[in-house]
């Protein structure tokens, strides 16, 4: 038996401090999460505006461009109800908090939690020491590696290599993330293919109803503290738009308006149709580039100026 736990600790300790190193190495590439975290540690007591979506928020609000102090939350694949845990976790931090801008894109609250990549949840504990996993933490959950291999073994290589640029501004935008498919194409309407154009259709009409209960519970929350909440949808190549179900889009919009009916001054921006957006602005169908953030976000910026009475 002694032999037994021998040859086992003697294969798995190398396979431990090779993991313990990869952690190590991986800690000290800077991410968007990083530099969020590093930006609100920063500057927490001066936060005015808290932004709460996806990958659209991510790479469609530029807090460079806000006349406020910003915190984008916003990450590729995280739904409402992650958003949610943050804010639970964040606001008791941000004492100068006056608007929460909340994304209400096409199918997003038709998400479960089987579309939340692994990635978020490790990045929400490790960066942001909030669980949003919906269970209760492991200890490798800890693990940067370990939630996406693929994803974590590239970056490895590239720091290997020396390439370790990076585009990331102090509020975790990334200024450099240009090269998409509407890139590849020149930005022409006429060479952008339908079968390039990447429509999730999430339809879950049961899972929908819940999320509503999570957004109406975050909006109430805001409203209790006496802050303001703006949704903001982030615009979409025409295209992407016409692929849509239409039944999908009407559920949305049903709710947009049975959200102003609920909450007097309830604010909405949606720039999903904005035709001022053309290929140009856009990494593809759905997601701006940082020529595109930055318009959107002086849009924005502008919307909040007339419409909030925001304290400088």
């Amino acid at each position: 038996m002694k032999k037994f736990i021998s040859r086992i600790l003697i294969f798995t300790f190398p396979v431990i401090l090779i993991w313990l190193g990869t952690e190590i190495m991986l800690r000290k590439v800077d991410y968007a999460v990083s530099k969020k975290a590093v930006y609100f540690e920063n500057h927490k007591s001066e936060i005015k505006i808290l932004a709460l979506g996806s990958s659209h928020f991510e790479r469609g609000i530029n807090p460079m461009f806000l006349d406020w102090p910003t915190l984008n939350l916003g990450n590729s694949g995280q739904r409402i109800n992650e958003n949610y845990d943050l804010y639970k976790h964040f606001i008791k931090q941000l004492p100068q908090l006056e608007l929460v801008i909340v994304e209400l894109s096409y199918d997003w609250l038709e998400r479960d939690k089987s579309l939340t990549p692994a990635i978020i949840d490790h990045e929400n504990l490790i960066y942001y020491d909030t669980n949003t996993f919906d269970r209760r933490v492991m200890p490798w959950d800890y693990s940067l590696y370990l939630s996406d291999s693929d994803y974590y073994s590239k970056i490895l290589l590239d720091k290997l290599k020396g390439k370790t640029e990076s585009g990331y501004n102090s509020f975790g935008f990334d200024t450099l993330r240009y090269f998409g498919y509407y890139q590849s194409v020149g930005y022409k309407n006429e060479k952008i293919e339908d079968q390039e154009i990447f429509v999730q259709n999430a339809e879950d009409s049961a899972q929908f109803q819940k999320n509503v209960q999570v957004f109406k519970n975050l909006i109430k929350d805001c409203r209790n503290r006496g802050i303001s909440v703006l949704i903001f949808n982030t615009p979409n190549h025409f295209r992407y738009n016409e692929l849509r179900d239409p039944e999908i889009v009407s559920r949305r919009d049903s709710l947009e308006n049975a959200l102003l009916s609920e909450f007097a001054g309830l604010k909405i921006l949606d720039l999903e149709n904005n035709t001022d957006f053309t290929a140009k602005y856009f990494y593809n169908a759905d997601h701006l580039n940082p020529k595109g953030a930055e318009k959107a976000t002086r849009i924005l910026n502008e919307y909040i100026s007339e419409h909030f009475s925001m304290t400088k």
